[in-house]
């Protein structure tokens, strides 16, 4: 089995468009998330975490023109993610792509059918199939590289994207691949995907005071706040980054996957098939909860999916679980669908070379259903030494992902 590396990271969200400059903001506990008055498209006031259009700063006019929002996402931070790397020189048919999104070109079919009622047209453009298509996402960034050893979009809702990497991760461990382009991107600030998840009462209505609205494992939590972003990852085995003297910013030891089989939207309440995820990806790192320094947690702040994820970290951990630090980034950067994963990779990455865990802002106090080690207001340091973080993503469907980073091995 091939060692697999981490030499490139390119993420973009609405606390910026460069891994350190949205470390420093996480670290600080800053917040993105804005509330929003659209009474034009029948949303009124709401919560959002929007990137800003000059973030998109890789991509010339022309070439986003044609594309997805999505995809311009996804384009940005693979490019961003290959310089970073230091382009690496890879045969082509050793270079893979896998880049997700859980609902793709959504804004593009809304905006298509919003233009054909307008104008009263029975027509629409060449481009529109291919800016809606999911795999898009992908398709475009290895168009963009070159790569043939296959481009892969698994949909799994919100864990989209850390199924992506962790596909990526077995492509390598494998020999299937060199070098693996993967992430997620991820843009649906669109108004049926606001009334839809509002209609399932996911949502925080807390529009007084966006910057504690999202409140993962809070008493006070009471849904999520929808994001756009992408996180991308240049992924490599050990052996090619060790040819081409690359800077290795992490190891990734272990992937872990499992479905629930209980429900299209509710988490399984005990959290019994998402521990399994987290302990298939230990197996695989051939670690114990023990040597973890700590959990990035999907955690998108509602009351059922907190609970169980809680769970699932008192099955895995046992009674050591007060040892193990527990984070959550949505509280900043609201949840970014497939990329939210991805994005959390990328804060676990950076988090591992600086040996501090960033803090949950808007954690205060905890109920009965959620008792973890949160790393509240402030930053809390990891010890000397290699040390090793898990990163977690669930989804609608049962889908449930879990990944294990190292600085290396300890």
């Amino acid at each position: 089995m091939q060692e697999v590396v981490v030499t490139g990271i390119g993420v973009l969200a609405s606390l910026g468009n460069e891994i350190n400059a949205i470390f420093d903001r996480v670290l600080a506990g800053t917040c993105g998330i804005t509330c929003v008055g659209d009474d034009q498209r029948g949303l009124g006031d709401h919560l959002e975490a929007r990137v800003p259009d000059h973030y998109i700063d890789q991509l010339s006019g022309h070439e986003s023109s044609g594309m997805d929002r999505s995809v311009a996402f996804s384009m940005n931070a693979a490019r961003s993610a290959w310089k970073m790397a230091g382009q690496p020189e890879v045969n082509t048919p050793d270079l893979a792509v896998s880049i997700s999104a859980g609902l793709g070109g959504l804004t593009s079919i809304r905006a298509t059918l919003d233009k054909q009622r307008q104008q009263h047209q029975n027509t629409v453009r060449a481009s529109t199939v291919p800016r809606v298509m999911p795999n898009a996402v992908a398709a475009k960034v290895a168009i963009d590289l070159g790569a043939q050893a296959g481009t892969y979009s698994p949909v799994s809702a919100c864990a989209s994207g850390l199924e992506a990497i962790a596909l990526a991760h077995g492509l390598i461990a494998s020999g299937q691949a060199e070098v693996v382009v993967a992430g997620g991107s991820e843009a649906v600030l669109d108004p049926l995907t606001v009334m839809g998840f509002g209609a399932l009462r996911a949502l925080s209505t807390n529009t007084t005071d966006p910057a504690a609205a999202s409140r993962p494992f809070d008493r006070e939590r009471d849904g999520f706040v929808l994001a756009e972003g992408a996180g991308v990852l240049v992924l490599e085995s050990m052996t090619h980054a060790r040819r081409r003297s690359a800077q290795v910013l992490c190891h990734v030891e272990g992937a872990g996957i499992t479905s629930d089989g209980h429900h299209l939207v509710a988490p399984e309440p005990t959290g019994l098939m998402a521990a399994a995820a987290m302990s298939k990806a230990l197996k695989m790192a051939r670690r114990t909860g023990a040597d973890l320094s700590g959990v990035y947690a999907h955690a998108t702040g509602t009351i059922a999916g907190d609970a169980a994820e809680a769970y699932a970290m008192r099955r895995v951990f046992g009674q050591d679980v007060g040892d193990v630090p527990v984070t959550a980034l949505k509280s900043m950067t609201g949840h970014l669908v497939g990329a939210s994963g991805p994005l959390a990779a990328a804060i676990a990455a950076r988090a591992l070379s600086e040996r501090v865990i960033t803090p949950t802002p808007n954690f205060v106090d905890t109920d009965i259903d959620v008792d973890l080690n949160v790393v509240a207001k402030e930053p809390r340091e990891m010890p000397a030494g290699p040390n090793a973080l898990m990163v977690n993503a669930f989804g609608f469907g049962g889908q449930n992902v879990s990944l294990v980073l190292s600085s290396a091995r300890g």
